[in-house]
């Protein structure tokens, strides 16, 4: 080979010396560059702010883009975060905590997708609903002088499943769960909100 290009093999091996030297200095500099994407030190005190505020404030602090689905954003709740100089890997881990988000940091931008759900996730979420608690609930819907009020609406808001109340106000809704809330609602009369619970429940609507 040295014959062939008229090197010396001294000159040649000189040669194959500074590419590996540079090649490593190139590796060790680019590992650098994503290391310090993923320490940088983020602080947030946020308190029922929309998600993409919160996407907002973290790429002014650490300079990266976020690429989010519009699916997302208009499914996402006001989140709750408190951290002080936080690696953003950690802050990112923190803000998705109980969410089917995921995130993922390539070059200088995060990207956020929505976390596939495995055939475990569904058998769990069907045993869960198996064994809750299912509850009957009855009620009166009363205005402020205890009068009930017939063909109040009732809606599980969990199910949307409706019903209307009777004669004296009076309904009952059955097998739901112990977390239900329902919505009640009558014309001229605030719409209200109350979790279900055992026993008679008295609602009391205000005009």
């Amino acid at each position: 080979m040295t014959k062939e290009l008229w090197a010396p093999s001294r000159a040649l091996a000189k040669l194959l010396l500074i590419m590996r030297l540079t090649t490593f200095i190139l590796i060790t500099a680019i590992l650098q560059v994503s290391a310090a994407g993923y320490a940088q030190k983020i602080t947030l005190n946020e308190r029922n702010t929309p998600l993409m505020k919160v996407f907002d404030k973290i790429s002014t602090q650490s300079g990266l883009d976020f690429l989010v689905p519009a699916s997302v954003l208009k499914e996402s709740k006001p989140v709750n975060i408190n951290v002080s100089q936080m690696e953003l890997e950690k802050v990112l881990e923190q803000l998705f905590v109980g969410t089917e988000l995921n995130f993922k940091i390539a070059q200088k931008s995060v990207v956020i997708s929505r976390r596939e759900r495995s055939l475990l996730d569904g058998l769990k979420k069907i045993t869960l609903s198996a064994f809750q608690n299912k509850i009957d609930v009855r009620g009166r819907i009363v205005d402020s002088a205890s009068v009930g009020l017939q063909g109040a609406s009732v809606r599980v808001k969990r199910t949307g499943k409706v019903t209307n109340t009777g004669a004296n106000g009076e309904f009952s809704i059955q097998g739901l769960d112990e977390s239900d809330v329902l919505q009640i609602s009558y014309v001229g009369y605030i719409l209200k909100e109350v979790p279900v619970k055992t026993g008679l429940m008295m609602i009391v609507l205000a005009p």
